[in-house]
């Protein structure tokens, strides 16, 4: 059973990750006229309000412990945080490098749970998830590295891996999809005060869809990834968050003409063969047990 709820994980990552790519396009689009602050807004507003109307018309929804809400409200403002960056990033960088950037968010949180979590990488997963940080180094090599946008999405990648983390160290008892939501309206209700502050600029029904398709994949991911790590290891599931990067590589070239570079290539195909080699490792040796989560909240 622990084997195919590990599948399952993984395939819902795979899943997520390739779409994620089609919001953060449409993010792109709206911030040639909306700032960062507001688009996330307008995201999660439109997420959560969706995401919450599933779950109660299905009669799923579960209302987290008011003794949790401390951690909900800390792991949607990280998440808000992360996302405010990664749309700043985007109005900066090609949409690939975007991506590459924030997707240092599994690395970081592999090591991260190995030092938090007990979670055992082992040598063949350590180097696969080099690999995949080499892979990441590549995409965002000379000369986009240090520039604004490369900056404000590696830190979107270091924000999510602390989201990654703390959504791990919640209590086994909350419902993913539950929090996905509420953690949504949670991140709106942060960023409304802000977003809400200046001039407000008429939105075209053109404008509101974008919103809304937005929205709905932005709960969508959220809701797999809770789930995906409730039944699996971070350090499993780390490499094929990069599926994220040939879906947005292909978004770039097809939609905003943006050509892959060499290094691009290379950095996919690192990513790649990274992801094998952590697979491998985990059909081989069973992660260890981590440690007992069912009091902690973050």
């Amino acid at each position: 059973m622990n084997g195919s709820r590990q599948l399952i994980a993984i395939f819902l990552v795979v899943a997520a990750a390739s779409l994620a790519p089609v919001g953060d396009l449409f993010a792109k689009l709206l911030a040639v006229s909306y700032g960062a602050i507001f688009i996330c807004f307008g995201r999660y507003l439109a997420g959560g309000a969706f995401g919450l109307g599933v779950l109660i018309l299905s009669q799923r929804f579960r209302l987290p412990p008011l003794t949790d809400m401390p951690g909900q409200f800390l792991r949607a403002a990280i998440a808000a945080c992360s996302i405010i960056c990664l749309i700043g990033a985007l109005k900066h960088a090609p949409l690939a490098d975007v991506m590459a950037g924030f997707y240092l968010a599994p690395v970081i949180s592999t090591g991260l749970s190995a030092t938090l979590l007990g979670e055992r990488l082992g040598l063949v997963k350590s180097i696969g998830t080099g690999l995949a940080l080499f892979g990441v180094i590549a995409i965002l090599g000379p000369p986009g590295a240090f520039n604004l946008g490369g900056a404000l999405a590696i830190l979107s990648g270091v924000l999510f891996a602390f989201y990654l983390i703390a959504a791990k160290m919640a209590s086994e008892a909350e419902d993913p999809p539950s929090a996905a939501v509420i953690q949504s309206l949670m991140a709106a209700v942060c960023t409304a005060p802000l977003a809400l502050s200046g001039d407000a600029i008429p939105l075209s029904w053109p404008t509101i869809g974008l919103f809304v398709l937005i929205g709905m994949i932005s709960i969508i991911y959220q809701a797999a990834t809770l789930i995906a790590h409730r039944w699996a290891a971070a350090s499993t599931l780390a490499p094929f968050f990069y599926a994220a990067l040939v879906s947005s590589v292909g978004l770039g070239a097809v939609v905003l003409n943006e050509t892959p570079t060499p290094a691009g290539l290379l950095g996919i195909m690192a990513i790649a063969s990274g992801g094998v080699l952590v697979a491998l490792a985990d059909l081989k040796r069973p992660e260890l047990p981590i440690m007992n989560r069912t009091t902690r909240t973050a």
